[in-house]
């Protein structure tokens, strides 16, 4: 049970991490398209 727990935890961790990192691969890359201006701001997330 309690190995259960342990692994969910990290799972958990695992994916805020991994979000956290996207939403600023996101941000980078919005910011990219924005100073480019060659292309429209076709990526727009949920910022």
């Amino acid at each position: 049970m309690e190995q259960k727990n342990r692994a969910n935890s990290a799972l958990t961790d695992f994916a805020l991490f991994f979000c956290g990192i996207k939403r600023v691969m996101e941000k980078l890359w919005y910011m990219k398209i924005k100073t480019d201006g060659k292309k429209p701001c076709v990526y727009v997330y949920g910022l």
